[in-house]
């Protein structure tokens, strides 16, 4: 999880990062982008199973995990300009963010020296 934090820290104290203003934002608008990170059903229903303190969600049939991810999909195959998808199967939490970051970097920031 350090390796984590820092690389939040790394992002979050960039300079350069494209941010909109509040006044900028309209009640209508929608985020520059959102992270579908993605799983299997039948996995996102065991590791639902696994965690400790049960909520009312884990414990649901396989039938609902599915129903939730064909949303997601259907979300996604609509907005795939503004949504980027990112499997997680067998991947380690810290790949995950470095790809998260990864993006957020190549699209997201801006590289205009005057701007530091």
């Amino acid at each position: 999880m350090d390796q984590i934090y820092k690389l939040n820290q790394e992002l979050f104290n960039l300079k350069n990062l494209k941010i909109s203003k509040h006044s900028d934002i309209s009640d209508n608008s929608l985020p520059d982008i959102t992270f579908l990170l993605s799983l299997p059903p039948s996995e996102t229903q065991k590791r639902a199973m696994l965690r400790n303190g049960n909520n009312k969600f884990d414990l649901k049939p396989l039938s609902f995990y599915e129903k939730v991810n064909d949303n997601f999909e259907k979300i996604y195959n609509n907005n795939r300009k503004r949504i980027k998808k990112i499997n997680c199967l067998n991947k380690k939490p810290l790949t995950i963010h470095q790809e998260i970051i990864r993006h957020v970097r190549q699209n997201y920031i801006i590289n205009d020296e005057n701007n530091n």
